[in-house]
């Protein structure tokens, strides 16, 4: 049997659609290396241990986990842009639950994972710099915002929070008491 090469991009490719369909307990060298049809050994080319691929999968889900809400505040201001954010945040979730959990797991900190989250986090200032706030007052009103659509996804994500949209919605709307008062009504 000749050597079976894996292209580059295609190992984490392959951990995020393992994950997504049989959940992040199932991510292992071996399983990656099964969904490609190479032996395990193989995939030593492209990580360096079962740690590197999980945080080189915290960086992809977190990279997409920006792209989406990203997307979703596009072309939206004030609150329906932090409304649109909350939103494609929690759908994520949803759709990517390997990736959110990815997102959740501690993975050795590496400067890739530092600059995915605070491109992740760069996508809140500007909602709230869109809707008049600057500075300080937009950094914390951004902190403030995603930890708290973090953890409430989080929980619903667990399993501990149910899928109460009237709660979401109130949660989102208490975001709206932070922006300037032209754009809280937006």
């Amino acid at each position: 049997m000749g050597k079976v090469r894996v292209p580059a991009g295609s190992v984490v490719d392959a951990a995020v659609e393992l994950i997504d369909e049989q959940g992040f307990e199932a991510l292992s060298l071996s399983a990656v290396a099964a969904v490609l049809g190479v032996r395990p050994s193989a995939l030593y080319n492209h990580v360096e241990s079962l740690d590197d691929l999980r945080s080189r999968v915290a960086v992809t889900a977190t990279e997409r986990l920006t792209d989406a809400i990203s997307t979703a505040a596009m072309g939206v201001a004030g609150l329906a842009a932090m409304r649109a954010v909350a939103e494609a945040y929690r759908a994520f979730a949803v759709d990517h639950p390997g990736q959110y959990s990815a997102l959740l797991r501690s993975s050795p900190s590496t400067g890739e994972l530092d600059r995915a989250n605070a491109r992740l986090h760069e996508v809140f200032v500007s909602v709230y710099k869109g809707a008049g706030l600057v500075g300080a007052d937009a950094e914390t009103a951004a902190r403030r915002a995603r930890q708290t659509v973090h953890g409430y996804v989080t929980l619903q994500h667990a399993g501990a929070g149910g899928a109460d949209h009237a709660m979401f919605d109130q949660l989102v709307e208490g975001f709206g008491r932070i922006l300037a008062p032209s754009s809280a009504d937006d």
